[in-house]
């Protein structure tokens, strides 16, 4: 009788040894399996990310092509410089590091009679934003017209006019002078030339 309970207890510490050994294994092969699943996560996550890099790089790419750059001046290239027309658009200066510092809304006016504007104002997205304009300067060109200019630095209080231009579609300028005012829709081209500017000034590292 102690021969056969001797073998049943031999047999079942076998069988308990087998299970903790099938248990072993299949712990260290769960471990594994989890392990590369982690892996692959990581390998496709490097992947994704520099795939969006390479693209976010490319799209910087074609907008630097659309901007023309002067001693770190980012200004649209397709801006109306220095012709008898009214042109708004925004640039942006860079430091030794690459950065945006500045940026700045250039205002062009030229008409018949001098207006000598003292505010602007924007209506975008149903909203109207007013904007504290430097003094413009005033030139009689061709004796006939009178041309003003003015270049006025963004600040935070006006982040509102700069998400304004950044998303309207159709925007509209007043000049107030001292004595009339000129209203006029901005162009599909200047639109897209304050879209441009913010996106890149943005991208770069601009602070507004």
């Amino acid at each position: 009788m102690m021969c056969n309970n001797t073998t049943r207890n031999s047999s079942r510490g076998h069988a308990v040894g087998q299970h903790a050994l099938m248990d072993s294994l299949i712990s260290k092969g769960c471990h594994m399996m989890f392990s590369l699943r982690n892996l692959l996560i990581v390998l496709l996550l490097g992947t994704i990310n520099v795939a969006l890099a390479d693209n976010e790089r490319e799209m910087n790419e074609d907008l630097n092509q659309q901007f023309t750059v002067v001693n770190g001046c980012y200004t649209p290239r397709d801006v109306h410089i220095g012709v008898l027309e009214c042109e708004y658009y925004l640039y942006f200066m860079i430091d030794s590091t690459g950065t945006p510092t500045q940026l700045l809304l250039h205002v062009q006016y030229c008409a018949d009679d001098p207006l000598e504007y003292v505010a602007i104002s924007f209506r975008a997205n149903d909203g109207e934003y007013r904007f504290a304009t430097n003094r413009p300067i005033l030139k009689r060109v061709k004796r006939r017209y009178f041309y003003e200019t003015s270049d006025t630095e963004l600040r935070e209080d006006d982040r509102a006019l700069i998400d304004a231009l950044l998303t309207g579609d159709e925007v509209t300028v007043r000049l107030q002078g001292k004595e009339m005012a000129h209203v006029m829709p901005l162009s599909p081209r200047q639109c897209e030339n304050f879209k441009r500017t913010i996106t890149l000034y943005r991208r770069m590292g601009g602070r507004l």
